[in-house]
């Protein structure tokens, strides 16, 4: 599976101009070159930040660029240099390969 975005503010990246990015899916390999961009924290007695019960993400966006140029075979600059809600896009494409694997009822 792959996940393309067209860009709001064209990049350029080596040269060339780039309009969209295309994500593919990644696989162990990519989390090894990378890291995991997602850490979940998990409510406890102990954890006055998140409640008992409930689930806090935080995102690690050096991981999450890191993955955004592996994932779209670009360099990591092309990436950083994103208008805001194009990085915001192709961050939210890359959280969400490590979304829950069920929705929610």
């Amino acid at each position: 599976m792959s996940v393309k975005i067209e860009l709001s503010t064209p990049v350029m990246s080596e040269g060339a101009e780039i309009k969209s990015l295309e994500f593919r899916e990644p696989i162990g390999e990519d989390i090894v070159a990378c890291g995991y961009p997602v850490r979940i924290i998990m409510g406890s007695a102990t954890d006055p930040d998140v409640a008992v019960g409930e689930q806090k993400y935080d995102v690690n966006v050096t991981v999450a660029t890191k993955l955004a140029a592996r994932l779209a075979n670009v360099p990591p600059s092309t990436i950083k240099r994103l208008s805001l809600a194009d990085y915001q896009a192709a961050i939210g494409v890359i959280i969400g390969f490590f979304g829950q694997s069920e929705p929610e009822k």
